[in-house]
């Protein structure tokens, strides 16, 4: 369940930022297929990959987690 949140802030985050899977994939060195499965909660992410992502989004591993904790408690209350 856990890989399924980080993946959809993940894809949140990116669309956010006007990137489609294939330029984010490309600018984090990672295949297109990786980031879909990382995306819908298929894999983990290993924490390499994952500041990869973070450093194209232009956030931190660390603000990372901090949105994915208040996005956590949010949909628990919902």
């Amino acid at each position: 369940m856990e890989s399924v949140r980080i993946g959809c802030l993940i894809s949140e985050l990116r669309l956010m930022r006007h990137l489609t899977r294939d330029e984010l994939s490309h600018q984090a060195d990672i295949g297109s297929k990786y980031l879909y499965l990382i995306e819908n909660g298929k894999t983990n992410v290993s924490t390499k990959i994952l500041y990869n992502i973070c450093k194209v989004l232009g956030i931190t591993v660390r603000e990372f987690y901090s949105l994915h904790e208040i996005k956590n408690k949010i949909d628990f209350k919902l």
